[in-house]
């Protein structure tokens, strides 16, 4: 039995709800974070700087190979090591 638009209109409203729950939820989450952990959010930063060099290298890559200029990635992963070591350590 298909659902009726109002159904539709229920389940989509409770859906958004709790997105926005969550997106506010992640969002207060960071901000404390950032109070915590002043350094966190020059590396999230420089973390999204580096992503969107990968992104953009990788899109304007002319050889139709798969670039990693200076090293981004390993970079990438370095970040987010030290990151996830600076949220562990702040407990």
């Amino acid at each position: 039995m298909p659902l009726t638009n109002e159904q539709y209109d229920v389940l989509m409203r409770g859906y958004q709800e709790k997105q926005l729950e969550r997106k506010e939820t992640i969002r207060d989450r960071r901000t404390e974070l950032y109070e915590c952990i002043p350094d966190l959010k020059s590396i999230d930063a420089e973390m999204a700087e580096l992503a969107v060099l990968s992104v953009k290298s990788r899109l304007f890559d002319t050889n139709g190979e798969a670039a990693d200029p200076d090293g981004v990635s390993e970079h990438l992963k370095r970040l987010s090591a030290v990151r996830e070591n600076l949220i562990r350590d702040a407990g």
